[in-house]
């Protein structure tokens, strides 16, 4: 009779925990489409990008550098609380990975990333949501 009451009890207490909270994962607030300008002081230059975010916390993107001919591609990936890892790549030149953060007010999308490497250099991202 102990068993089929000890059993019960962990049933009842494994359902009561899978009906807790909504089911459901918070969206983040990083989701969508962004677009605007980049500024990268320690290079002398400057550009445009588009990036999108999907749920999973995903980059996918590219960019247009001043001066530059061709179009660069951004991949990498955000977490809920903005810390970014991303790789950007230009036509013919070597990969550019950098790390950081962004932050957003629901409208607007902004931070730096840092490049890596011999020589890194801070990135500053100001992008509106399309």
């Amino acid at each position: 009779m102990r068993i089929i009451q000890t059993f019960t009890l962990v049933v009842a207490a494994l359902v009561l925990v899978g009906c807790g909270g909504s089911g459901g994962a918070d969206e983040s607030e990083f989701i969508g489409l962004w677009a605007g300008d980049w500024q990268a002081p320690g290079f002398s230059t400057s550009g445009t990008a588009e990036l999108n975010v999907d749920a999973g916390g995903a980059i996918t993107g590219t960019t247009i550098t001043t001066g530059v001919s061709g179009t660069g591609t951004i991949t990498g990936s955000i977490n809920g609380d903005g810390d970014v890892t991303a790789t950007l790549n230009w036509p013919g030149l070597s990969a550019i990975t950098a790390s950081g953060n962004l932050s957003t007010d629901g409208s607007n999308l902004t931070g730096s990333l840092t490049t890596t490497g011999s020589n890194p250099q801070t990135v500053n991202f100001q992008l509106a949501k399309q």
